[in-house]
């Protein structure tokens, strides 16, 4: 729904008048809508990146230091269900190679 020209000026002054009165800015739905996505997308990222440094962390406690490209290929893992997954089999492998014969599998999903 969208008003007339003049009144919707006339609206948005009101608006604008009433935010700086009040201190408090108003927030479309759609705005709204779109900082709750975002939050979301933040939360998940957040554990997706939690779920890596765990991984890289459980493999550097057992088995040392990790090659760069063991590193950026658990970074790359997207999914947190399958870093999950590698997390689980990081603690049952007997040697990091046995890991990195699971990790191959992995890069191309």
């Amino acid at each position: 729904m969208s008003l007339p020209e003049d009144l919707d000026d006339l609206f948005w002054q009101e608006v604008r008048q009433y935010e700086e009165e009040k201190n408090m800015p108003y927030v479309t739905s759609v705005e709204r809508i779109g900082i709750k996505k975002g939050i979301q997308q933040g939360i998940q990222q957040g554990m997706l990146e939690e779920a890596r440094d765990m991984l890289l962390e459980l493999l550097e406690e057992r088995f040392g230091v990790l090659s760069s490209s063991t590193v950026t290929q658990i970074k790359a893992i997207g999914q947190r269900e399958v870093l999950k997954g590698l997390f689980k089999q990081a603690l049952r492998v007997q040697s990091m190679d046995q890991f990195k014969e699971l990790l191959l599998p992995k890069m191309s999903d």
